[in-house]
């Protein structure tokens, strides 16, 4: 039978008992205790998430992050396949799954007009449209929070003028200054006949949509997912060694990773009755566990 919740917090002290016997090890050798010898089996999912964290006044910490707990949990899921006890009780009917819930668009509360989309979000539908110079127009894709998708941004950008040397000398030469004259008066003379329509697409409401363990789990966590780190020592950049194409002189524009950390604000029994509520949201378990990028 599987202990309670209650019943570890009395046998603790018991230096046989299975989820304290290494309590004074690292977290790293807890997780290397319980993800062996099927340690796992037969225990609920709290009690193991519980074992692995850190504890503090007002949140816990985790070693992991999301793609780190992701794993934990599946490895669980796969020693518990036949019998999945996610913690000594149920979750109350009141306790639900982090959903995005707006009475208006959080972009800008002055849009107007709804949709939903095909995995149930109510989204916004507002307009907008913007005239560019089509000699002129440049675009790039970028990642939009309030979309929840990658969207590319399209805009205007003007010829750049030739910069001067340290004596007030151009660089270049009369060609160069020449060329630069006549791609400034085309731009100051080309009609905006390039016309950009964007809709808003920001998320009022995803109560109706399945979430992945991945989108879950991520609006759980109050630390950022990801983090920029510097090639070189902790205090001083140094030169960048994932660029081929940069010299040793050169400091390290700085990477993004995953960030190892995961913090809540509750222990590993109700991060489990998460778990549960997601899983629980389609027949069979058949909730996606990682998020698929959407594209607008």
């Amino acid at each position: 039978m599987p202990h309670t919740a209650s019943q570890i917090f009395k046998k603790w002290m018991e230096p046989d008992f299975k989820f304290f016997v290494n309590r004074e090890g690292s977290i790293e050798e807890r997780m290397k205790f319980l993800m062996q010898n099927n340690n796992m089996k037969g225990e609920y999912l709290g009690a193991c998430l519980d074992y692995i964290r850190w504890g503090g006044q007002t949140t816990v910490m985790y070693e992991l992050g999301t793609t780190g707990l992701i794993d934990f949990i599946q490895y669980w899921m796969r020693e518990n396949k036949d019998n999945l006890i996610w913690a000594d009780k149920a979750p109350s009917e009141r306790f639900a799954l982090p959903y995005i819930k707006h009475d208006k668009c959080p972009r800008n509360g002055e849009h107007k007009g709804l949709v939903r989309d095909l995995g149930g979000r109510i989204r916004c539908s507002h307009k907008s449209k913007k005239e560019l110079k089509p000699s002129f127009v440049h675009s790039y894709t970028t990642f939009d929070e309030f979309s929840d998708m990658k969207i590319t941004e399209s805009f205007q950008s003007e010829p750049i003028a030739p910069s001067y040397d340290e004596d007030g000398s151009f660089p270049c030469d009369n060609k160069e200054l020449e060329a630069y004259g006549k791609e400034m008066d085309k731009f100051y003379h080309e009609e905006p006949s390039f016309v950009v329509e964007d809709i808003c697409y920001a998320i009022l409401s995803d109560e109706n949509s399945v979430l992945s363990l991945e989108r879950i789990l991520d609006r759980l966590n109050l630390e950022l997912k990801y983090r920029t780190v510097y090639c070189g020592s902790r205090y001083a950049f140094g030169p960048c060694k994932r660029l081929n194409e940069s010299d040793e002189q050169r400091n390290c524009p700085g990477h993004t990773e995953e960030n190892k950390i995961t913090v809540h604000t509750f222990d590993g029994w109700t991060l489990a009755r998460y778990v549960q509520k997601w899983y629980e949201q389609v027949d069979n378990g058949q909730a996606s566990v990682f998020e698929k990028t959407i594209q607008a």
